[in-house]
């Protein structure tokens, strides 16, 4: 038993270094799937009215873009008015193309290359920080919430953006199965690996795969002493209302958990 737990630990220690690479190696196919789905107009009106709720009316707020991806996050942000973002990534190729997408708002846009875990940032350093589809793919998301707790000022928000993404593929044989297919097609769109890699090599050692969530996010959120906590299930019912999107993948049920650190 010792000797499988240190096994299991020793994988899940090499994990930030495979995503790394994964994501590195998806980032160009991940940019083109952006392009055609959350930068396709009417996709992108639904984000940004959802994302318009949370930002309100203020203006030049502190944002941290956390596994900022391409940036479509920080897109939404930065388009909604004069706020200052870090958009931070593992992926060098992510940044490189985040660079790119974000070029308009340069003047606005500070970029980190590094571990979202530890950003090495001076406390109560930000207003909000969002996080979409990232806390599933770390091996200690626990540590990813704790370090934004700390760089989050008070009266700060979170907003976290994320899904079931394999939970399903690891508990339904049909799930499964209903998955390869709809990985295959990426992978056939993309001509490229799709993120069916993912599972196959290490998505099973991660503790996300196997939560039910949003409630593991909410009680992490809780015992950190965030207030305020707010959930938007099912957000592809919201985003992609009558899109193939929602037939491609039904099991992960995405959602949005925002929740305020407390002024002292």
């Amino acid at each position: 038993m010792l000797t499988n737990d240190l096994s299991k630990m020793d994988k899940t220690n090499k994990i930030p270094e495979q995503i790394k690479h994964h994501w590195n190696r998806r980032a160009e196919t991940y940019q083109s799937n952006m392009r055609s789905d959350f930068m396709a107009p009417a996709t992108y009106a639904k984000w940004r009215d959802l994302f318009g709720s949370v930002l309100g009316t203020a203006e030049g707020l502190s944002v941290l873009d956390a596994g900022c991806g391409p940036g479509v996050l920080s897109h939404i942000v930065l388009n909604h008015g004069m706020h200052r973002v870090v958009a931070a990534d593992i992926s060098e190729k992510m940044i490189r193309i985040a660079r790119q997408n974000l070029a308009p708002w340069s003047d606005r846009t500070r970029f980190i290359c590094r571990d979202v875990t530890n950003l090495a940032l001076p406390d109560a350093h930000f207003d909000l920080i969002v996080s979409r589809y990232v806390l599933w793919t770390l091996p200690h998301p626990e540590q990813a919430l704790k370090e934004w707790w700390r760089l989050l000022k008070p009266g700060g928000k979170i907003v976290l953006i994320d899904g079931n993404w394999y939970r399903a593929y690891y508990a339904s044989i049909v799930a499964r199965t209903w998955m390869r297919c709809v990985h295959h097609y990426y992978r056939l769109r993309n001509r490229k690996l799709s993120g069916q890699r993912l599972a196959d090599h290490y998505a099973a050692l991660l503790p996300h795969t196997h939560l039910l969530r949003p409630d593991w996010d909410i009680g992490l959120l809780t015992g950190l002493g965030f207030k305020e906590i707010s959930v938007q299930r099912r957000l592809d019912r919201i985003i992609y209302a009558g899109s193939i999107k929602r037939l491609l993948d039904p099991f992960s049920m995405p959602f949005m958990v925002q929740a305020s650190k407390q002024t002292q």
